[in-house]
């Protein structure tokens, strides 16, 4: 079969790009521990290429290393998808097990750290010995200071290599955390019921997916620093206090106030700085606008005015660059004067009280109060962060209480004419809708136990005691008013509402579900229709499909008449497209995907009389119930009921299934008196690309 024109680029075979001029690195799979020497593991050489290239030119897509086995979202997302208290889940993941070696990391960092002055003080104490200086005359070993020089040397280089792979792991944790969070937010939004959904904006989802796992992402970059200053600064406070005794109280208490200090004008130049922008905007908007309506400045002679205004504008950011510039300069000067003035305090008041101040205890001192102020500096910042985790957590908490749709489990079956939907006297409905489910739950005590689905009942009940049986490979069609409740039974069948009573069963491997309103990507036609299709794994057989699908949802006269073909832009929610367009996407990507079982929401009510006869003839009886699949649909078109097996009508709450072969003329005017419609009603498509 040959391809149309518009066919996939990414169904031919690849170049390698070594063809092209080996523009892209390809390094393939991420190397795992086992296949890197120690070295390269530990000073982090096995980078290096990618560095090197990132100094040549910006990185692309193709230049990094591929995702190795276990490193997805979904892998860490799926052994703790079922607990519903984020602490459960960390229990259920080996994320704990990793963020308690970051966490043994990070204290043999600390180590290091504090080791760092005992020997510079025993250094010190070795050279200031006046029987070094003895034994250095008559030629004698400097064995000891040899070791004391080699053991400060070992201690800076473990210190930096615990401390950049304690910050590479936080990072690696980090990253597990928030995409784990994203992937599970993201499932749980589609398993919510509809009426949960209706509650909770997008912009409450957007936030939880983007800001949320972020604060989750930064509490574990931080985390550890909760128990790592107190230990670090009562160590150092402990040292300081045994060397220089209450001598010492001055210069802690000292850097305990000009860290704070240094911190709140950082902020008050950060809120000038914010200043400076706001009018910097409002004048570049006064200016723009000036400029596009100039005509109208000159006739009515408005420029002193704008010129009074803009100088107005102009003064406020200059004092608010004047304000944040002279912080600026003040913090720079505590930080670099904070040592100084510490050391000086501490030491004044050592040497008053009639102490000898030597070498060993005066830069030991040095290096403790410089080693104590990471603590104070790194502490508030990580108590915000565990505040604003609170929140995300009861957030987060709030969005897994709500109830999910009942699971749809699909039995695996091979026999021809087997019951593939059997409803048997279960009512149907909508729960009751609740407003602002997640800002309010955020602020109360997280819920103790969850309700079971069991227990509850509709309050909506649209349908009641349906019964319903369609067997493999058969067409029904459901029918009736606006409003009867044709979209809910189907959803239901889809497992998107309730039902209540009595019995649901399914049979096979795959449901696609096709809603009245079909859901369109922001991406190109061809993304919308193969969506999850990996070009890396096509074959010519999916070719030859997607050219039979684009055929029989009459599809190929609009993506000729396209300038880009089927790689044209969709737009956002598909504005660039028609109705009927959108239908019929939507349903190529379904025949696309070839479900077992097909349940689709008036797949043809947007197209024309001639269209509408064309996609249900080639795409629903010869692509989905010739090849063997079951279609369950709704619609109010009274010249498909020869085609059919069964129909469902809908009236007051009641559902009434008829064979269309016994009974056709019953159910033709059942169809008129219930819909109005003729015999045929051309409805034409509205709109295009």
């Amino acid at each position: 079969m040959k391809l149309p024109n518009w066919a996939p680029s990414w169904f031919k075979p690849l170049v390698d790009d070594e063809e092209q001029g080996g523009k892209h690195l390809h390094p393939g799979p991420l190397p795992r521990s086992g296949d890197r020497s120690f070295l390269s593991l530990l000073f982090f050489s096995w980078y290096n290429e990618l560095l090197q290239t990132s100094r040549r030119r910006d990185l692309d897509q193709e230049d990094l290393w591929t995702l190795p086995a276990g490193y997805s979202s979904e892998d860490w997302a799926r052994p703790i998808a079922h607990h519903s208290r984020l602490w459960e889940m960390m229990k259920g993941s080996k994320l704990l097990a990793l963020y308690a070696w970051c966490g043994f990391l990070r204290l043999c960092s600390e180590l290091g750290s504090m080791a760092s002055p005992l020997l510079m003080n025993q250094m010190l104490k070795y050279l200031s010995d006046q029987s070094t200086v003895f034994a250095a005359a008559h030629h004698h070993s400097y064995t000891e200071g040899y070791i004391i020089a080699f053991l400060m040397l070992v201690a800076a280089v473990f210190q930096s290599l615990c401390l950049q792979h304690y910050i590479g792991l936080c990072f690696e944790c980090g990253a597990f955390a928030r995409s784990t969070v994203m992937n599970l937010v993201f499932g749980k939004v589609l398993r919510l019921q509809s009426s949960s959904i209706q509650d909770i904006s997008s912009g409450q989802l957007t936030n939880l997916m983007t800001k949320d796992s972020a604060k989750i992402q930064e509490f574990i970059l931080f985390g550890h620093n909760i128990w790592s200053a107190p230990f670090t600064a009562s160590w150092v406070i402990g040292m300081l206090l045994s060397i220089l005794g209450f001598s010492a109280t001055a210069g802690i208490i000292l850097t305990i106030v000009l860290i704070p200090l240094q911190s709140y004008i950082a902020r008050c130049s950060e809120k000038f700085r914010s200043e400076t922008l706001k009018y910097s905007d409002l004048r570049l908007k006064i200016v723009g606008t000036t400029l596009e309506g100039i005509r109208t400045v000159k006739l009515s002679a408005w420029e002193k005015e704008v010129e009074k205004k803009l100088h107005v504008i102009r003064q406020s950011e200059a004092k608010a660059i004047r304000n944040s510039a002279v912080l600026l300069s003040l913090n720079r000067a505590l930080m670099d004067a904070s040592p100084i003035l510490v050391a000086l305090a501490t030491f004044t008041i050592y040497t008053l009280l009639g102490n000898e101040l030597t070498a060993d205890k005066a830069f030991t001192a040095l290096a403790l109060f410089n080693l104590l102020g990471h603590p104070f500096t790194v502490l508030p910042k990580t108590i915000s962060i565990v505040a604003d985790l609170k929140v995300t957590m009861r957030r987060l908490h709030a969005l897994w209480d709500q109830e999910d749709n009942e699971r749809l489990h699909m039995k695996e079956g091979g026999e021809e004419r087997e019951v593939v939907v059997d409803i048997s006297h279960a009512s149907i409905g909508w729960h009751p809708t609740q407003d602002d489910v997640l800002s309010k739950s955020a602020n109360r005590p997280r819920v103790a136990a969850r309700r079971s689905r069991a227990a509850e009942e509709i309050s909506n009940v649209v349908i009641k005691d349906a019964n319903l049986q369609v067997r493999r490979g058969e067409l029904l069609v459901i029918i009736g008013p606006v409003a009867s409740g044709k979209s809910t039974l189907l959803a239901a069948i889809a497992g998107e509402a309730p039902m209540q009573g009595g019995s649901y069963q399914l049979r096979g491997r795959k449901l696609g579900y096709l809603p009245q309103v079909p859901w369109i990507k922001n991406g190109t036609v061809l993304e919308n229709i193969c969506l999850a299709s990996s070009s890396s794994s096509s074959t010519q057989a999916e070719e030859e499909f997607l050219a039979h699908v684009v055929r029989v949802t009459a599809l190929q006269d609009d993506i000729e008449s396209w300038p880009q073909g089927i790689n044209t832009e969709v737009g956002e929610r598909g504005i660039q497209l028609s109705g009927g367009q959108k239908q019929r996407i939507a349903l190529a990507r379904l025949l696309f995907a070839r479900p077992d079982l097909y349940v689709l929401d008036c797949p043809i009510a947007s197209l024309d009389s001639r269209t509408a006869r064309f996609v249900f003839e080639e795409a629903i009886m010869k692509t989905i119930i010739e090849s063997g699949a079951t279609c369950v649909m709704s619609s109010n078109n009274a010249w498909m009921l020869e085609h059919v097996n069964q129909v469902a009508i809908l009236s007051r709450g009641s559902l009434d299934v008829k064979s269309v072969s016994s009974m056709e003329s019953t159910v033709r005017d059942a169809i008129k008196s219930s819909t109005g419609l003729k015999e045929e009603e051309e409805e034409e498509e509205v709109g295009g690309v």
